[in-house]
């Protein structure tokens, strides 16, 4: 009789498929079952969970051509809403984006190892989310923040603090004092997140596709900063000047916030009722500066919103040793202290900065709060994180309110732009999304590339013509990469840069020629789209070459490949600040100096300005005076 000893180890398995059916209906039998299978859970879902996290951590190796089909299945002129139809057929903040076979692996199976969780003991919904207004306190992801479950928004959430992650651990440079990391990563952001202007019919954007795309506005710009910041344990504010009580005669706790709430960045202007618990400080006319970073309780001041460059403190503006510019930022109080600082940042009569030492009075620290990052199954989340897979996932905008009032900041409240993004996203019409649509396709363009084929290398081949066969070409054969634009887009988000598995191999494939494009079967949309995929992967190789010090080869991307190429492209002022930068650290400082001045049509002008005349400066004053 053939033996079956080697079936017991996966009896319990087997009976939990089976249900016992061969058991006993008791209630011994029962509770056993159920302890077994209790036990089984234990067992298995710390595996489970470490699995997703590390599926989460590669998502674009599981590419396929079937996100670009799911994205043109769900837009397809016919699928649009008829009169009378609900308005939307997908949800509106997922429509855009593709969830690919493991993206959905990897949000189920959380959930399943989070049902054997027990809720964090130290979680409590921070005080302070009572302060918004009721149409944001009304978004599911807030209204549900205390639940142990995760939706695909979560999942996209994680995605993006991983993709945060990576960036600040590469992107910080080698400083070893905290404020130098901070420069870094504020330079970073700089030059890889070109500014446009916030249009009344703009869509907003979420920090990961700021990311992702490498363009947004201002405000954008300056959420992904302290993003970034966050996971270095470093504590961010936006820093606002109230500038006058709203709707005077308000009484305490019955104010009412304006805000954004319509379609559009420009939304309904209107005031919405807010309601809280206790009494506090009416809101006032908050005008967005500049990004505060609390270091060892000093507040440093950098400007992601007009400038690109920090606030420099006294004798803070200088050139390193390459020639390079580099500024040091004040701090708040010394701003506070001396509008001389501020001062320096007037370009002229007709270019004034609109801050003065005494709008400082009053400055509050607008604290960054997303849903996401107070939701308590993103502590749980968080408290079983290591090593390599550590990222920060939560933050208490109550406390950080007391550490920037032990700061001599005159009050801490919440950011009300990342809620009110997710309002504006989630009553996207059907219109509005297949517009958002158009932005994403390219990352997701299928190609198809040559490669040389080589026949494998196999044991059975007589001695001697084992290496002559292995070494045989069987000719050229058609390789299908799926959406290689955004694979290296991510890749170069993670710091890989080169190799067969960097993002500049990648962003080659996404480079065909003119003459292969037009040649090619597809329809013109395809084409466009070839095209427009073609610019951008043109314009980040450039940021490769930069971010590698290889300047020539970023000049050629951005002066060649990307200016004269397409003088009226999607990424013209980007390519002319970081043309200037790689002029700048090749040493051709007067080259430099004229794109700084020519990028009249920029957003970021006024700080262009600003280093060209301070590189002009401080060039005079190194330059001995001739006899």
């Amino acid at each position: 009789m053939k033996s079956t000893n080697h079936l017991w180890p996966l009896l319990p398995c087997l009976l939990l498929l089976t249900g016992c059916g061969g058991c006993r209906d008791s209630k011994t039998t029962a509770k056993s079952r159920e302890a077994h299978n209790a036990a089984l859970q234990a067992k298995y879902r710390p595996e489970m969970f470490l699995y997703a996290i590390d599926n989460l951590n590669q998502l674009e190796e599981f590419n396929s051509g079937d996100s670009l089909q799911e994205l043109l299945q769900r837009f397809d002129p016919q699928n649009e809403p008829k009169p009378g139809q609900p308005e939307h057929p997908i949800d509106p903040l997922l429509a855009a984006w593709p969830e690919p076979e493991m993206f959905r692996q990897v949000v189920d199976q959380l959930n399943q190892w989070i049902l054997t969780q027990p809720p964090p003991a130290d979680w409590m919904l921070d005080p302070m989310t009572v302060t918004l207004p009721k149409p944001l306190l009304e978004l599911p992801q807030v209204k549900n923040l205390e639940k142990m479950e995760f939706s695909s928004f979560d999942g996209f959430a994680l995605q993006e603090a991983a993709w945060l992650r990576d960036v600040s651990l590469w992107a910080k440079g080698d400083g070893q004092d905290e404020l130098d990391r901070v420069r870094s990563l504020f330079d970073w952001t700089v030059r890889n997140v070109q500014l446009e202007p916030d249009r009344p019919d703009r869509i907003p954007q979420f920090p990961r596709e700021t990311l992702l795309l490498g363009h947004g506005t201002p405000s954008e710009r300056a959420w992904l900063f302290i993003l970034l910041l966050r996971q270095l344990n470093i504590d961010a504010a936006v820093l606002a000047i109230d500038e006058g009580r709203a709707d005077g005669g308000e009484k305490s706790g019955e104010g009412k916030v304006k805000s954004k709430l319509g379609k559009g960045p420009g939304g309904l202007g209107t005031s919405v009722p807010s309601k809280t618990k206790k009494p506090q400080k009416p809101r006032g006319n908050l005008r967005p500066w500049c990004v505060g970073v609390l270091i060892e309780g000093e507040v440093y001041l950098f400007d992601p919103f007009v400038l690109g460059l920090p606030i420099p403190a006294p004798n803070g503006v200088k050139l390193d040793a390459t020639g390079q510019l580099t500024v040091q930022p004040a701090t708040l109080a010394q701003v506070i202290a001396d509008d001389k600082l501020l001062r320096r940042l007037d370009y002229d009569e007709s270019r004034v900065y609109n801050v003065k030492a005494s709008d400082l009075k009053r400055v509050t620290a607008l604290l960054e709060a997303s849903p996401p990052y107070l939701a308590r199954s993103m502590k749980a989340i968080q408290s079983q994180l290591s090593g390599a897979r550590k990222m920060v996932l939560t933050t208490s905008p109550s406390t950080q309110a007391e550490h920037w009032k032990a700061a001599h900041v005159d009050d801490a409240q919440l950011w009300f732009q990342p809620f009110v993004t997710l309002y504006q996203r989630s009553h996207l019409d059907w219109r509005e999304s297949q517009r958002w649509f158009q932005y994403v396709l390219p990352l997701y363009m299928v190609y198809e590339e040559k490669q040389e084929a080589h026949a494998k290398k196999t044991s059975m081949l007589p001695k001697g013509l084992e290496v002559e066969e292995s070494q045989g070409r069987r000719g050229p054969q058609v390789v299908t990469q799926a959406a290689p634009l955004y694979k290296a887009r991510v890749l170069y988000l993670k710091g890989k840069f080169t190799g067969d598995e960097g993002a500049i191999h990648y962003f080659q494939i996404a480079m065909p020629s003119h003459r292969s494009i037009a040649l090619s079967s597809a329809d013109e949309a395809e084409k466009l789209f070839r095209r427009l995929a073609k610019m951008d992967a043109i314009y980040w190789s450039g940021l490769i070459s930069y971010q590698q010090g290889n300047y020539p080869a970023a000049i050629d991307y951005f002066l060649y490949r990307t200016l004269e190429l397409y003088p009226d492209g999607p990424w013209t002022h980007g390519a002319r600040y970081n043309l200037a930068r790689s002029y700048e650290a090749k040493g051709e400082t007067q080259r430099a100096i004229l794109l700084y001045g020519g990028n009249t049509a920029s957003p970021g002008y006024m700080g262009d300005l600003l280093r060209a005349r301070w590189l002009r400066e401080l060039g005079e004053k190194s330059t001995p005076d001739k006899e």
